[in-house]
């Protein structure tokens, strides 16, 4: 999820043109089975105080730690800051020529 969010995902596609925006789930972008790393999945139980029985959710908070750990590579390679999700190659392209440009 946390590397579908980094790479790929966006309700408005990079596109110039938006006559490119997915019409459906079937057309929206995700990582599938070969492009995922193997997952080791750890439980810990600690309840919690404010859920139904001590239960937590699982899904949405181990989201979050993947998205900076995929990007900063990016910006810290290219030396240019990438602020706005999904990274894709263009992005990191327009950000490269914005940057010789502001530099020439």
């Amino acid at each position: 999820m946390g590397m579908a969010h980094a790479l790929y995902e966006t309700s408005a596609p990079y596109y110039p043109v938006q006559e490119h925006n997915p019409s459906s789930f079937s057309d929206y972008i995700l990582p599938g089975p070969t492009e995922l790393p193997l997952i080791e999945s750890v439980v810990l139980e600690y309840p919690s105080s404010n859920g139904p029985f001590g239960v937590k959710g699982v899904g949405e908070m181990t989201a979050n730690p993947p998205i900076p750990a995929i990007v900063t590579p990016f910006t810290t390679d290219s030396r240019v800051r990438i602020t706005s999700l999904p990274v894709t190659p263009e992005k990191i392209l327009r950000a490269l020529e914005a940057k010789a440009e502001a530099e020439a």
